[in-house]
């Protein structure tokens, strides 16, 4: 099987979606001031919605008008996150955004769209909490298992590592945890050959590692005693 990223296509397809998804991910974490202005300008319709309608349905109904009146997506989902945190919808910022109810197929008429992204924000709620209940389970399994160790060994705290990031490389762990280079990789090596984490850059250099939750407690049979 050909490794993801070694032809050239594919890799110029991973490299636009990382750099949509990088987009997407500033305006959500670290927005601009352009960025800022807009997003400022979406709460402005968010709230205005809200008076009469409350923060959810409002929501619905300003994100339709929002787009109707030919504004970007991005702004209004950045808006989204930090209405709800203020009206105590949402107590950390999750990135609901009601994605899918812009697929092509989506309804558009807000008689259909409003339920639609009502539907689909339950939708990704339900699978953030699916997500954390798996890496809590896996999380937890995963430290039980790593306690016959060396007291030299960091196993355990490297897992916890692997849990809080999406994406890690060797450099990133060792000072994390002030490992040794060389130490951090024979951890990532060893969690990669039993299947407990995956490699997404496939190169020599600058190798990033995500981890895999549903996998990260089944999986961890060997004692790790670096």
């Amino acid at each position: 099987m050909v490794p993801l990223g070694s032809d050239v296509f594919e890799r110029g397809s991973s490299v636009d979606a990382a750099h949509a998804a990088f987009a997407q991910y500033q305006w959500l974490v670290k927005p601009d001031e352009a960025q800022r202005n807009a997003i400022e300008s979406a709460l402005g319709w968010l709230s205005e919605h809200s008076k009469a309608s409350g923060p959810l349905l409002g929501a619905a109904t300003a994100f339709h008008a929002w787009v109707e009146a030919g504004h970007a997506r991005a702004p209004m989902r950045a808006a989204l996150i930090r209405h709800w945190r203020r009206t105590d919808i949402l107590h950390f910022p999750l990135p609901l955004v009601g994605a899918r109810a812009f697929i092509a197929d989506a309804p558009w008429e807000p008689s259909e769209w409003i339920p639609c992204f009502l539907n689909c924000l339950y939708d990704e709620m339900t699978a953030v909490e699916n997500r954390t209940r798996a890496l809590e389970r896996s999380w937890r399994h995963a430290r039980l298992q790593s306690g016959a160790q060396r007291s030299t060994s960091r196993a355990d705290k490297v897992i916890d590592i692997l849990a809080a990031y999406p994406l890690i490389s060797a450099t990133r762990l060792s000072d994390e945890l002030g490992l040794s280079l060389k130490a951090a990789y024979i951890y990532l090596e060893r969690f990669l050959s039993d299947d407990l984490i995956v490699e997404v850059t496939h190169r020599t250099a600058r190798r990033l590692f995500t981890s895999l939750p549903q996998q990260i407690g089944s999986s961890l049979d060997r004692t790790y005693s670096v």
